[in-house]
Order: C-alpha cells, then sequence, then structure tokens
C-alpha cells in the first residue's frame, strides 16, 4: 500500500463557479509620489501671463484655497468625493489634528488624523473665509 500514488486525471473543483462582487481596477491608479507631486504642485499663487486673458474663477484665491485643502483630503485621507461633500465644520477638530468622517452607505464613520500642514491650511482657508484675523 505504500508507495502506490493515484492520478487524477480531471479537477474536480474545475466546475465550480465562486459567486461574489468581482472587483476591478478601470482607471489607472496614481502612485503615492505622484499624488504628492500633484497635492504640493497645487497653487494658490495667482501669475499673470503677458497677453493671457485669466478668467474670473482662476482670480478668486479663496476658491483655490478651498480647493488645495480639498485635494489635500483626498490625497492624504483618502476621503470620497460624498464624504467631502458631507463634512460640516463641527466635523472639524483642527486644535486635536482630527476630522470626523460620517457613516455613509459604503464606509462606516471614523475619526482622521490630519497632517500638520493640513490643519494650517484649513485654517487659513476658514480665517480668510471669513474675515476674521
Amino acid at each position: 500500500m505504500l508507495g502506490i500514488v493515484v492520478g487524477i486525471k480531471d479537477n474536480p473543483a474545475s466546475s465550480i463557479k465562486i459567486q461574489g462582487i468581482k472587483r476591478r481596477s478601470y482607471y489607472d491608479i496614481l502612485s503615492p509620489a505622484s499624488l504628492e507631486e500633484l497635492y504640493q504642485n497645487y497653487t494658490t499663487n495667482i501669475t499673470h501671463e503677458p497677453g493671457k486673458i485669466v478668467p474670473p474663477q482662476e482670480l478668486n484665491i479663496l476658491s483655490r484655497r478651498r480647493n488645495r485643502v480639498i485635494v489635500g483630503l483626498l490625497v492624504y485621507q483618502g476621503l470620497r468625493v460624498e464624504e467631502v461633500a458631507a463634512l460640516k465644520v463641527p466635523d472639524l477638530q483642527l486644535r486635536e489634528g482630527k476630522i470626523m468622517i460620517h457613516a455613509k452607505r459604503r464606509t462606516a464613520a471614523r475619526n482622521m488624523t490630519l497632517e500638520s500642514f493640513q490643519v494650517y491650511e484649513i485654517m487659513d482657508y476658514t480665517v480668510k473665509g471669513t474675515g476674521k484675523t
């Protein structure tokens, strides 16, 4: 009995199909270095080139600061667009460097830590936006 090897010609599990969610990547995903570069290169400074007409929305420095804050939340915290859209001022805990993300259909509620430079940029945006000094 020892030394007898029984060979199986067909795999008995070959006809079984596993059901479930098949996750596919439909888009090229940026590397962490590319995301960091995207954030660092998003400037709030407005430069005027001679002979070029600047659209009025490009002149709004407050919206550029807001957009930089949003890009930071997307890049560093990995928030979804609907999570960013649902943020309210009481969700920000800037002294602690945290942000509260409320539960959505696809995600659970969670507290996330902000990077130190994000806290300063959020403070800069909110102070300049409200006119308080």
